[in-house]
């Protein structure tokens, strides 16, 4: 897949929120993450005064760990997950399959505890990435690369399809394709998504002439 279809979906790691830190700890936080953003308050200190030493003691051991821990966050993210588009990538759409296994795993248990029919959830996320990756991160049935169009729920982001609608989401009953593509087709199958889909380019380009 060329880096042009990565650029839609790649998103910037968010560093923690500097925002809340004390002069000193935001500066040398900033200057850690590489973040070229003033703190939030003046720089200024003035000498404490009798009997508050002790406090500014406190609150400066508390910068320099402040400042430490996120140090050490910085290396940690970058040693575990090289920023570049393909790695950003399959970071977004791990924590994305995450998600959508934890709410098909919710609504399928709902179904069974109202008694109604409901799917076995058996797929795992690792098996899911490898399925995105052996079609390069294209729609299963399209081979439209996957997109996001702004939208949370637009129609060129990727959804778990399952191949027999009616089956478990199995690793062998699941495969990847658009949203769009996937609410299309429904509880129907490919056959009848293809004869729709002629359907609609047929009626174009009779309307183009």
């Amino acid at each position: 897949m060329s880096p042009a279809h990565y650029q839609d979906f790649t998103a910037s790691v968010a560093a923690p929120n500097l925002d809340g830190l004390c002069p000193c700890a935001h500066m040398r936080a900033s200057a850690e993450i590489g973040e070229d953003k003033p703190a939030p308050q003046a720089l200024a200190r003035v000498a404490p005064a009798a009997g508050e030493s002790n406090v500014m003691s406190t609150m400066m051991l508390a910068e320099q760990r402040t400042a430490a821990a996120l140090k050490a966050w910085v290396t940690r993210r970058a040693s575990i997950a090289p920023s570049t588009p393909l790695a950003e990538l399959e970071r977004r759409l791990r924590n994305s399959m995450r998600g959508a296994l934890s709410c098909a795993m919710r609504r399928e248990a709902a179904k069974a505890a109202k008694g109604r029919p409901a799917a076995r959830v058996t797929v795992t996320l690792d098996q899911l990435m490898a399925k995105l990756r052996a079609t390069d991160f294209r729609c299963a049935i399209s081979g439209l690369p996957f997109w996001f169009c702004g939208r949370k729920f637009g129609p060129s982001i990727p959804s778990i399809d399952r191949i027999k609608p009616d089956g478990d989401y199995s690793n062998a009953n699941t495969r990847f394709t658009l949203l769009g593509v996937n609410a299309g087709r429904g509880c129907g199958s490919d056959a009848d998504m293809y004869r729709i889909a002629k359907a609609i380019i047929a009626r174009k380009a009779k309307g183009s002439q």
